[in-house]
């Protein structure tokens, strides 16, 4: 039983440390197509999951592009 239950909190730590690109896109207040050519770009990380190749975002990259986004010389960065 505790094996079972070691594996459902790890998955979900994962998950709470992880961001699908709607929620990562609500947070930025952005497009979902935004958010990927900014993956494409190298402006932030996308980890692909699954069979299907999903976009997957790390929370702390997503607070870290918002608390960047505050200073005004780093907008233009954005962009």
């Amino acid at each position: 039983m505790k094996t079972l239950e070691r594996k459902t909190s790890r998955r979900e730590e994962r998950a709470n440390r992880m961001l699908t690109i709607r929620d990562a896109s609500r947070l930025l207040n952005v497009h979902r197509n935004t958010l990927r050519r900014w993956s494409e770009r190298g402006i932030i990380k996308a980890y692909r999951v699954g069979i299907r190749g999903h976009r997957m975002f790390k929370r702390e990259e997503i607070i870290a592009l918002l608390t960047e986004e505050t200073h005004p010389d780093t907008v233009e960065h954005i962009g």
